[in-house]
Formats: structure tokens, sequence, C-alpha cells
């Protein structure tokens, strides 16, 4: 499956799980961590997203 994002309700991006190896929340942000290609000169290790504190009506996670 994937993981998608979106921004007023149109996708912005999605990650395919499967290149997902870990994941963490904190109290303010959710890290993802990514495998590690061992023939790539570059790759994304992983990326953090803020979480706003806040009063949401509903689940905002669907």
């Amino acid at each position: 499956g994937n993981l998608a994002f979106e921004v007023d309700n149109k996708q912005a991006f999605e990650v395919p799980l499967k290149n997902v190896s870990n994941s963490n929340k904190g109290k303010s942000e959710i890290t993802l961590q990514f495998h590690q290609p061992d023939d790539a000169k570059v790759s994304l290790m992983e990326i953090r997203f803020y979480v706003p504190p806040g009063d949401v009506d509903g689940d905002a996670v669907e």
C-alpha cells in the first residue's frame, strides 16, 4: 500500500510503504525512516512531519 498526503482535499504526494523501514510518533512530529539501498550514492534517509497542536473536529487521518 501507499501513504497518501492530501492538501486541500487534493493529493500532494504519496509514499510507498514498502520503502519505509521504521516510523516514530513524537509529541508534535511523525518520522518515517526509509530502507537504504547499498548501491545508491544519495538517498532519502528520513522525513519528518510537524503536527501542530490544536483542537480538530473528527479524525484527520483516514
